[in-house]
């Protein structure tokens, strides 16, 4: 079964119109980002992803690992701060935040 928050092996379900799903069993249908183009895999092939959930909830797989997943540590350095909290390098495409209220410490640049 597919986790999130870790690397994860799946198949591809399908691939149509820039769009690659793989299965994530009982969390469903996962998105491969289009930069991965469709031409790159195929149906019933099997890759290894991390799945997380975007902004809106919906989940997303990329080929790339992060510094640290689910139950793991890592030191990460801090790209920007603001009122809401620290953003976090982790090796994704978007930064990652740490909320003010979960700061033990001022986090800074």
């Amino acid at each position: 079964m597919a986790e999130i928050g870790k690397i994860n092996k799946v198949t591809v379900r399908s691939t149509q119109d820039n769009t690659i799903l793989l299965d994530g069993g009982e969390l469903g249908d996962i998105i491969l980002e289009e930069k991965y183009r469709p031409g790159r895999y195929k149906a019933g092939d099997n890759v290894q992803v991390f799945i997380y959930a975007d902004r809106k909830g919906q989940l997303q797989a990329l080929t790339n690992t992060p510094y640290a997943t689910v139950d793991q540590f890592a030191k990460l350095r801090v790209t920007a701060t603001s009122p809401a909290g620290a953003f976090l390098a982790w090796g994704m495409k978007d930064d990652i935040l740490v909320p003010k209220s979960e700061q033990l410490n001022p986090m800074t640049k």
